[in-house]
């Protein structure tokens, strides 16, 4: 028992202070230092923008939400259902789930390194429930997408977008949203075979959520995926974290196709 608690007050101390958290952001992070080691690159080439939360499409956000997080605004830092599930796996000698939070990745990504370790795992939950009693979801999600790696070296959303499409983020479509969002499980994975599978399955579920989510309406769904769906009612992009992304039970109720 002592033990277990001195454990826990040495992780305790060793959490590093949050400080101003947008701040940090905007600046270069011990993780993409740790990455730039890790692929021989030099620093100095990295692509860093930052983009205001004004300029970053309420769609994008949502699809975010939508592929990486489904419990995102439900949860305080931590999905407790997904860790379980992921820790279920292991002990049962399955596949590999992914349980780590939007905001525990932010965790990761100012505070920590890409090293896989229980002392960092627990570090990154502990700072990702802190981060959630300082921001609220929609500053988490502002500064998770202007500090993910979205191609090799190429940080930040504004980055992304012009890199992979020549435009500034407020300029992009529903369907280079969702490509954007499908590349952020695999963001230095070269786009064929399996990874290329896997890319197009992400984009397409993130589509249909959207769908169910109702933040896309009949028609655009129908020009970016053919499917055949009856006419019915959009909500405007403006008001989705408020309503649709923001009470997920949304994607239980809102009418849509049974896929």
């Amino acid at each position: 028992m002592l033990l277990v608690v001195g454990g826990t007050l040495a992780l305790l101390r060793s959490l590093p202070p949050l400080g101003d958290v947008e701040q940090r952001a905007r600046g270069t992070t011990d993780f993409m230092r740790w990455r730039a080691r890790q692929m021989d690159d030099p620093l100095d080439a990295y692509r860093i923008l930052w983009t205001p939360t004004s300029e970053i499409p309420a769609v994008l956000l949502c699809a975010i939400a939508a592929a990486e997080d489904k419990r995102f605004f439900r949860h305080a830092g931590i999905d407790w259902v997904a860790t379980r599930r992921a820790l279920l796996g292991a002990l049962g000698g399955g596949d590999r789930v992914g349980a780590s939070t939007l905001t525990q990745q932010l965790a990761r990504n100012l505070y920590l390194t890409g090293e896989r370790s229980i002392a960092r795992k627990l570090r990154e939950m502990l700072l990702a429930r802190r981060l959630e009693a300082q921001l609220d979801k929609r500053e988490i999600l502002t500064l998770y997408v202007n500090r993910i790696e979205w191609a090799r070296g190429v940080w930040g959303v504004g980055a992304a977008s012009r890199h992979h499409f020549g435009k500034p983020p407020p300029e992009l479509s529903p369907a280079e949203i969702a490509h954007l969002t499908a590349l952020i499980a695999a963001p230095t994975s070269r786009l064929e075979g399996d990874a290329l599978d896997g890319y197009r399955r992400r984009a397409t579920f993130t589509l249909r959520r959207l769908y169910r989510w109702r933040v896309l309406g009949d028609e655009t769904i129908r020009d970016l995926t053919g499917w055949n769906v009856p006419p019915s009612v959009a909500i405007e992009p403006d008001a989705l974290l408020a309503s649709s992304c923001g009470s997920l039970d949304v994607a239980h109720h809102a009418p849509g196709p049974a896929r």
